[in-house]
């Protein structure tokens, strides 16, 4: 894993993306969220919007005045959105297939962390994923570049800086090819 300074220099003028929990957690605590926020202003990265966070990030909210909250919040972090390819239910669908070939229970990562992954796929060095559910992106296919620990008075999250790895991927669809090979024989 990369020391800050080695992260930083690594993150400059970089994308990243924020899984909903990053989302809740900061919306809930904006104060303790601060020096994240500062951290990527000061390594001038772009915080992308993605559809399918929004959803879950407000999916569960009625009330006209939190929904106006959310979508201020995002406005205020100025997320913005990425040109995307057609393909990234495709792209989700053979990520979910390399996971269930590694093991990964069925139902643990979810079709919006597949679609996440897919995006990270997509742009490769240039897009980072900051998520503190780590389970959800595996390590036979993500690089873990960097933790940073946010101390939110009664917990301490833990954000993780997540990278799509081009090398394991093409190792792991080798594995699975060959399994489709042996299975047509």
């Amino acid at each position: 894993m990369k020391t800050i300074e080695e992260f930083k220099k690594a993150i400059e003028t970089q994308f990243v993306v924020l899984d909903t929990n990053v989302l809740i957690k900061a919306f809930e605590n904006t104060t303790c969220f601060k020096g994240f926020f500062e951290l990527l202003k000061d390594c001038d990265c772009d915080i992308v919007d993605f559809d399918l966070i929004n959803f879950e990030f407000t999916r569960n909210d009625f009330k006209p005045e939190i929904i106006d909250l959310k979508e201020d919040f995002l406005k205020k972090i100025n997320a913005f959105k990425l040109q995307q390819n057609g393909g990234i239910l495709k792209e989700a669908l053979e990520i979910a297939k390399v996971y269930s070939h590694q093991g990964i229970q069925k139902g643990q990562i979810s079709l919006v962390d597949c679609c996440l992954g897919a995006l990270l796929k997509q742009y490769g060095e240039k897009l980072f994923l900051a998520t503190s559910n780590h389970s959800d992106f595996p390590l036979c296919l993500f690089d873990r570049e960097y933790i940073l620990p946010i101390d939110a008075g009664n917990e301490v999250i833990s954000i993780a800086f997540y990278r799509f790895n081009n090398e394991k991927w093409e190792e792991l669809k080798k594995a699975l090819s060959k399994v489709k090979t042996k299975e047509k024989n």
